[in-house]
C-alpha cells in the first residue's frame, strides 16, 4: 500500500492501516499463527503467507474489508509508524479509551479540544 500520511490528518475510521497494524500479514513473511508453549514449538510452526492480509487470531476485524468483522482489532506496530514519522496512536479512531496524557497527545496532535 503506497499512501502519504499528512502528520495531523486523521485517516477514516473505518480504514484498514495494514502494515501499520501488528495483525498485518506481510505476502512472502513466515509466521507462527497461534500462542505457542516456547520459541522451538513457535519455529516448528511457521507458515509462509502467500498474500497479504489481516493474521488477527482473536477474530474478524471490522476494517477489514474482506470479511464481515464486528469489532476493532487494530494494534498499532509501532517500529513501522516511527520509522515513517507518525506517532503510535495516529489510526486509533478516537482518544475516548487513552490514558489521560496519552489523551492530550492524541488531541494536540489531531489539533481537537
Amino acid at each position: 500500500m503506497i499512501v502519504e500520511w499528512k502528520p495531523g490528518i486523521k485517516p477514516p475510521r473505518d480504514f484498514c492501516p495494514q502494515e501499520f497494524c501488528f495483525h498485518w500479514r506481510i505476502k512472502g513473511g513466515y509466521y507462527a499463527f497461534g500462542i505457542h508453549e516456547n520459541l522451538e514449538k513457535a519455529l516448528g510452526g511457521l507458515e509462509l503467507n502467500e498474500e497479504s492480509k489481516c493474521g488477527c487470531s482473536f477474530g474478524s476485524c471490522k476494517r477489514d474489508k474482506s470479511c464481515s468483522g464486528d469489532k476493532d482489532w487494530y494494534e498499532p506496530c509501532e517500529p513501522f509508524l516511527e520509522k515513517q514519522g507518525l506517532p503510535w496512536f495516529y489510526f486509533i479512531c478516537d482518544a475516548e479509551g487513552l490514558n489521560p496524557e496519552d489523551r492530550k497527545a492524541y488531541k494536540e496532535y489531531f489539533n481537537e479540544e
